[in-house]
C-alpha cells in the first residue's frame, strides 16, 4: 500500500452517529438513522463533484422519491427512492465507470450498506423498478443541466428523456431539511 498505509482488519469510519464498519454495516444501527443520512448525503456531491455547481446526493434522492411518489402514490416505493443511494453516506459517490473497475467487492460493500439501511427503516431490500426508472430519469435531467456536454451518448440513458423542468441546486442545509421532511411525510403515507 502506498505511504505505508496498513488496512485495519475491521475497517470503519467515524460518522455522525458512531462507527460505521464496512464489513458489518448494521453493527451499530444508530449510525444508519435518517437524520445522519440526511446530513451526510446533503454534503456528498453527485458526479464525484464534476458539476458546474455542487449538487448533492441528498437533493437527487429527494427528487427520485418525488418522481416515484407522483407515478405510484406508493409510500414504500417512494421511501426506497429516497434511500436508494443512502450507502453513499458512508462510501461516497463513486462514478459508475469506477464502480465497474472496482468490481464485485465494491458492489457487495455498497449492497450490504444499502440493505442494512433499508432493513433498519422497515423497507424491502429489492428496490422497486420504479425507483431505477426515476433514478435514470433524474440522471438524464442532471446530465443535461449540471454537467459539461459529453459528445458520446450514455448507453444507460437510452429511452430516458430529461424532465422538462431545469434542476435548481439547493444548499446542503436545505437538502438535508427537505430529505427529512420527505422521509417523515412518506412514513405517514402523505404527499412528499
Amino acid at each position: 500500500m502506498p505511504l505505508g498505509f496498513v488496512p485495519d482488519s475491521d475497517p470503519y469510519i467515524q460518522t455522525l452517529g458512531g462507527p460505521f464498519f464496512f464489513n458489518d454495516p448494521g453493527r451499530h444501527p444508530e449510525t444508519l438513522r435518517v437524520e445522519h443520512l440526511a446530513k451526510a448525503l446533503s454534503h456528498v456531491n453527485r458526479f464525484t463533484g464534476q458539476t458546474f455547481e455542487p449538487y448533492s446526493v441528498g437533493q437527487h434522492s429527494v427528487a427520485v422519491a418525488c418522481v416515484v411518489w407522483e407515478r405510484t402514490k406508493d409510500p414504500v416505493k417512494a421511501l426506497q427512492g429516497l434511500l436508494h443511494d443512502a450507502a453513499e453516506a458512508f462510501l461516497g459517490d463513486v462514478s459508475s465507470p469506477l464502480k465497474a473497475i472496482l468490481g464485485e467487492r465494491y458492489k457487495a460493500l455498497e449492497r450490504a450498506a444499502l440493505d442494512s439501511i433499508l432493513i433498519l427503516h422497515g423497507l424491502p431490500t429489492d428496490l422497486a423498478p420504479e425507483v431505477k426508472d426515476a433514478d435514470l430519469l433524474l440522471l438524464a435531467t442532471e446530465k443535461r443541466d449540471l454537467t459539461p456536454i459529453d459528445p458520446k451518448p450514455w448507453k444507460i440513458l437510452e429511452g430516458f428523456e430529461p424532465l422538462p423542468t431545469k434542476v435548481v441546486v439547493w444548499e446542503p442545509a436545505f437538502a438535508a431539511e427537505r430529505f427529512l421532511e420527505v422521509f417523515g411525510n412518506l412514513n405517514l403515507a402523505g404527499d412528499p
